[in-house]
């Protein structure tokens, strides 16, 4: 008999909201964004939910 084969369930990101990129200000231009990976879903924008 085969044991079922659990999938882990995922929710959004909350460090990045789901988009998969962090937003940094650039520091000298202030009006200019710094879109960066997210270091928390690594640009997924999912996260295994504990």
């Amino acid at each position: 008999m085969k044991m079922p084969v659990m999938t882990p369930v995922e929710a959004k990101c909350a460090e990045c909201q789901g988009t998969g990129y962090t937003v940094v200000a650039h520091p000298k231009r202030p009006a200019v964004q710094i879109y960066q990976v997210c270091k928390e879903c690594t640009g997924k924008g999912r996260v295994v939910a504990k």
